[in-house]
């Protein structure tokens, strides 16, 4: 038994010793080992020497991102690679040569999963075929093969820049960066068929000086960069003003946390300030004392970056509170851009109104009463004492006027009406006439102040638009009055009643008719209901009462009973508008028995024989006397 143990290791050991001597022998390192040139471009050529191998001795090149050493096992701690070589044989030195080149990859295919191959640091492993541990290690830098290029190349803060790329892949999204922090892209945020793109991006707030704008592929990897110059600048806000104005100056590519001061025409109005880690500020300041005129305004910090912008001055100014109006109105006015701390002199067409003094800014606020002009535009002018410094607003005086009531078609005066007219901006002392439909209803004189007030009852006059006008011959107002349109009712008749005898001077009687704008009546008599012309015999109008006697001169002759007159009545309103007829109602006049005709011929029949009888008698008894 112990000998048969002795026997198998014994056994064990010369195997091993036969395998030691078939397996070549595994350097722990190569003695050399070069990848030329060490930065190279996907796609481009890569050259391999290697020498200590082998002799004769076929070899595995894998390409990787992942760090290896010596002894160290392809997937096992390589996972991720490209095998770029297969079975290349070394010379019988131990040499792997030139020939033995490979194209740097886009991709890794052959490990446990595929990668994109980026920029950056990569190592060359060999292995001897058909074997996992790695006998040399080699290094290159993948390049990127992007590039862009900026138009422009510097500004300010906030500049537009169009990037140019080229040699990204194909039809993929790219991120731009600047500083290294993520900026977005205003337009042109994908490559085409070729890889080319043209993107544009807006500056990031940044200090004074260089600064790098860099793309990547967002599915290759792919990197390229360019050098942005950022240029300091300022901005004011507003671009002009007047002496007192407050004026608001931001600042951006200054230097970091740098003193600055900011001058007006070198004339230092902000001191020391300090810019923020970006290199902005915002800072406000106010206009001292200037002529009007055009100014520079400059910021510059202690680095020396500096920027200057052009600042007018206006010139002085004035404002009033209301561009017209009347004699004896109150009207505020306001200056800005005068001398500081001076007297002001307010005039209105060149008389003296008001005196003040400027603030501290060449400001003033005063009030003056319009004086008595007649109307018209006139000059209102501020001037600064003995520095001749003024300005000028136009004031106008004119008219103004109202009347009372106020009518329209839907709420109309009438005949009659009381109306008000009230006016101002007139010549004083002078006349006002108003009239009526061209004929004068009133005059009146114009007050010291240009006012006037003229009253007057609305004439009778027809329903529908008049025209009521005021003028003092220079100041013409004119206005419309809506007279009403609506009829008054009708009259009911009284007396004479229907079918009666009446008096040759007969009495009519009727009802009261009321209307807001008077009333009148109308009475007709006819020997014929047609009231025709032919047959009228009598017409009277303008009655004021509701009722009329006829004269003596007018009396009636005498009818019949079946030859009766006719009568009726209508009113009508001051406005013209006339109610319809009332009923028409009959009468008779002179003595009636009420007998037929063949009657009453019969009874002069006898009438007259009895008066002949009469004179017949009378005769013979004065015969015998």
């Amino acid at each position: 038994m112990k000998y048969g143990k002795i026997l198998l290791t014994s056994a064990i050991a010369l195997v091993f010793t036969l395998l030691l001597a078939v397996v070549p022998a595994l350097p722990v390192r190569a003695q050399y080992l070069e990848v030329t040139p060490k930065l190279r471009k996907i796609g481009e050529r890569v050259d391999i020497y290697a020498s200590g191998l082998n002799s004769q001795a076929g070899v595995n090149i894998y390409f990787s991102k992942k760090d290896a050493n010596i002894g160290q096992l392809i997937d096992t701690h390589v996972l991720n690679y490209e095998r770029v070589v297969v079975n290349a044989l070394t010379n019988p030195n131990g040499v792997l040569d030139a020939v033995n080149a490979f194209v740097v990859p886009s991709k890794l295919t052959n490990g446990a999963a595929q990668e994109t191959v980026r920029p950056g640091l990569h190592y060359v492993y060999i292995t001897y075929f058909g074997l996992k541990p790695i006998v040399a290690v080699g290094t290159i830098t993948v390049e990127s093969r992007g590039k862009i290029t900026l138009d422009p190349k510097e500004g300010a803060v906030g500049s537009e820049v169009k990037i140019k790329g080229e040699g990204f892949d194909d039809r993929e999204d790219i991120i731009a960066e600047y500083d290294g922090d993520p900026v977005a892209i205003k337009s042109g945020d994908r490559t085409d068929s070729s890889g080319n793109f043209t993107a544009t991006i807006l500056t990031p707030e940044s200090t004074a000086g260089s600064h790098t704008i860099t793309v990547i592929g967002d599915d290759s990897g792919i990197e390229a960069a360019a050098a942005f110059t950022t240029k300091p600048r300022i901005t004011i806000t507003p671009a002009s003003g007047t002496v007192g104005d407050t004026i608001s100056v931001n600042g951006t590519g200054f230097g970091n946390r740098a003193d600055f001061s900011i001058f007006l025409a070198n004339e230092e109005v902000v001191k020391d300030k300090r810019t923020g880690s970006n290199g902005s500020f915002s800072e406000t300041f106010t206009v001292p004392s200037k002529a009007a005129g055009s100014y520079d305004i400059e910021a510059e910090d202690k680095n020396g970056n500096s920027n200057t912008v052009k600042f007018t001055v206006a010139a002085s100014a004035i404002s009033l509170s209301a561009s017209g109006g009347h004699s004896g109105n109150k009207v505020s006015v306001n200056g800005t851009g005068f001398q500081t701390s001076q007297p002001v002199t307010v005039t209105f067409d060149n008389d003296p109104v008001a005196t003040v003094a400027t603030d501290a800014s060449g400001k003033f606020s005063a009030t003056f009463i319009v004086p008595l002009r007649p109307t018209g535009s006139y000059v209102v002018e501020a001037s600064n004492g003995s520095h001749t410094i003024t300005a000028t607003a136009n004031f106008k005086i004119d008219t103004s006027t109202t009347i009372t009531p106020v009518t329209s078609a839907a709420d109309p005066g009438y005949a009659a009406t009381p109306v008000t007219i009230n006016g101002i901006g007139f010549l004083p002392g002078g006349t006002v006439a108003v009239t009526y439909d061209g004929t004068q209803v009133t005059t009146v004189i114009v007050g010291a102040n240009g006012d006037f007030s003229a009253a007057f009852t609305v004439p009778a006059s027809r329903g529908g638009q008049h025209t009521i006008i005021a003028t003092d011959g220079s100041n013409r107002q004119q206005f419309t009055f809506v007279m009403e349109s609506i009829p008054p009712p009708t009259p009911a008749k009284q007396k004479p009643e229907m079918g009666i005898k009446a008096e040759a001077a007969a009495y009519f009687n009727w009802e009261d008719v009321t209307d807001r704008s008077g009333v009148t009546y109308t009475l007709q008599v006819a020997t014929d209901e047609s009231f025709s012309a032919a047959s009228m015999v009598l017409e009277q109008t303008g009655l004021t009462q509701s009722e009329y006697t006829i004269t003596k001169e007018a009396r009636l002759k005498s009818v019949s009973k079946e030859t009766p007159y006719y009568w009726r009545i209508r009113a009508v309103d001051g406005a013209a508008n006339e109610s319809g007829w009332s009923g028409t109602g009959s009468f008779y006049t002179g003595f009636s028995l009420g007998l037929s005709q063949a009657t009453i011929y019969t009874l002069l029949g006898i009438v007259s024989l009895l008066l002949f009888v009469f004179g017949f008698w009378l005769g013979r008894k004065t015969a015998y006397f």
